[in-house]
Order: structure tokens, then sequence, then C-alpha cells
């Protein structure tokens, strides 16, 4: 088993990017690490998780610390998933914001792992609008 060690802090932009492209995320040029940047500081907390120097897991979250809580993403790097990481890291957020409702938007290939997680599939109440950046 891994070194791992869980936080809760923002990854550098580098390290972030790095994930990110790990599992798929887009191409090495698509990212700026000034946007990057932006990105992470907008984040009301930013779940984190290290193998001895190396970020292998993200959550991202926004809340209002009152009433609602949004799961921005749960990233694991591809050769640690599997092993209960993306699940630690929903179940701290949901211990963390237990006092908000708790909403996430996910790809359908990962309908079962949120709901593993304790969070419900709502889809006969609420449906996704989004827009892309200009």
């Amino acid at each position: 088993m891994p070194n791992l060690e869980f936080k809760s802090q923002s990854p550098k932009p580098e390290e972030f990017k790095a994930l990110l492209l790990s599992v798929g995320w887009g191409e090495p040029e698509q990212y700026d690490l000034s946007e990057l940047q932006t990105s992470l500081d907008g984040m009301t907390k930013i779940y984190t998780v290290y193998n001895n120097a190396e970020l292998v897991a993200t959550a991202r979250i926004l809340s209002d610390n009152s009433s609602t809580t949004q799961i921005i993403d749960v990233i694991v790097k591809t050769n640690y998933q599997r092993q209960g990481i993306g699940k630690k890291l929903v179940k701290e957020i949901m211990q963390d914001y237990a006092h908000t409702a708790i909403y996430t938007d996910a790809l359908i290939k990962n309908k079962d792992f949120f709901e593993s997680c304790g969070l419900h599939n709502k889809n006969e109440k609420l449906i996704v609008f989004s827009k892309a950046p200009e």
C-alpha cells in the first residue's frame, strides 16, 4: 500500500495540470498555469492526496457553508483508482459539509461511484445546463 497523505490544501498548478493530464483530461497546451492557479484559488476547499511528494488525487468544492455545497470534481490518478481514495475524499466532504445540501454532476460512467459514496441520483428532479467558454 502506498504511503498516502490526505491534506486540505491547494496543490501547485503544475501538480494539478499533471494530474489532469494523467487521467486524460485534455492536452498539455490546453492548460495555462496562471489560469489553473485562478481556478484553484476560486475553490472553497481543495482536498489533496499525496504519495510522498506526488499528487495522486484531488477533490475540489464550492460552498456557501450554510445551505449548499457543490463537488466540482474528484480526480484520482489512474494507477491509484479503485483503492478507496476517491470514496474517502467524498466521505470527508460529506462529513465536513453535512450541514449543507451536497450536489455534484458526473459522467454516467461515474454514477455507481457517487451512489456508493452515499449520494443519490436526482435526475427526475434536476437537469444539467452548461455553456462552453468563449
